[in-house]
């Protein structure tokens, strides 16, 4: 092998040395906030939705019990 062939180039042009620049790493960091956000706002609407849904069975199971009782009386 002659030494031009390992000068420690990668596919992509980028040298083994190379990092990640500042516009990726801030491009990187918008899109895990908006992704992070998007499943923030999913998961908070779904412990809303769960807690509401709750409040409503009980206020049903309570009327349910209360109209079986009045039944039960009237008879």
């Amino acid at each position: 092998m002659s030494p031009r062939s390992t000068t420690g180039i990668l596919t992509g042009g980028r040298s083994a040395q190379a990092g990640s620049s500042l516009v990726e790493l801030l491009i990187s960091m918008a899109l895990t906030a908006i992704v992070s956000t998007g499943l923030y706002t999913f998961f908070t609407t779904t412990s809303v939705t769960y807690s509401d849904q709750a409040v409503t069975a009980r206020m049903l199971q309570s009327a349910t019990t209360a109209m079986a009782r009045i039944a039960q009386d009237i008879r």
